[in-house]
């Protein structure tokens, strides 16, 4: 299937709620160029972003990552895969949210897990620090809340779902 509309597709969410998946899938599905902003950083610095945080602190991958989405706020009819704390810098939602559909994939907490790869979530308090601390940010930045709670499969498609009645509605205006 395939969208005309040439907005983004934005997938925001806490770490390890699945937008690197989803959004891999979603492109697939819908023939779109799939942005893993987390990786494009991590070539563009050189080193990963827990070396970034280590040597450098948060706010130099936090200025990588504004930098980041500037330059790519300008392609269009993309999926756009975004880390996690995005959502940190109202910069950041107000391009992002200019250039496309921003969509919070949500997942029960229960299912998220920490990562030693992850700086801000290595363990389980520091989830649950960083779920308090961004819960509120989420839910004011998106156009579209997703319970990825499934299968990969059901929420693409609860997606696609939304993106055509959206295409629906503006055809019929």
């Amino acid at each position: 299937m395939k969208l005309k509309d040439d907005k983004n597709i934005i997938l925001i969410g806490m770490p390890t709620s699945g937008k690197t998946t989803i959004s891999a899938r979603l492109g697939e599905r819908l023939h779109k160029q799939v942005l893993h902003m987390d990786s494009m950083i991590e070539e563009e610095l050189g080193m990963s972003i827990s070396d970034c945080f280590r040597q450098y602190g948060e706010d130099c991958f936090r200025d990588a990552e504004t930098d980041l989405i500037r330059r790519i706020c300008t392609c269009r009819g993309c999926v756009i895969s975004c880390g996690g704390g995005v959502i940190k810098r109202e910069v950041n939602m107000k391009m992002l949210s200019e250039s496309g559909i921003v969509f919070l994939l949500r997942r029960d907490f229960s299912l998220l897990f920490p990562t030693e790869d992850r700086p801000l979530s290595s363990t389980r308090e520091d989830l649950e620090k960083l779920y308090r601390e961004r819960k509120e940010l989420y839910r004011k930045y998106n156009d579209h809340v997703v319970i990825n709670n499934g299968t990969v499969d059901e929420t693409v498609d609860e997606i696609i779902r939304i993106l055509e009645e959206e295409y629906q509605e503006k055809e019929r205006q």
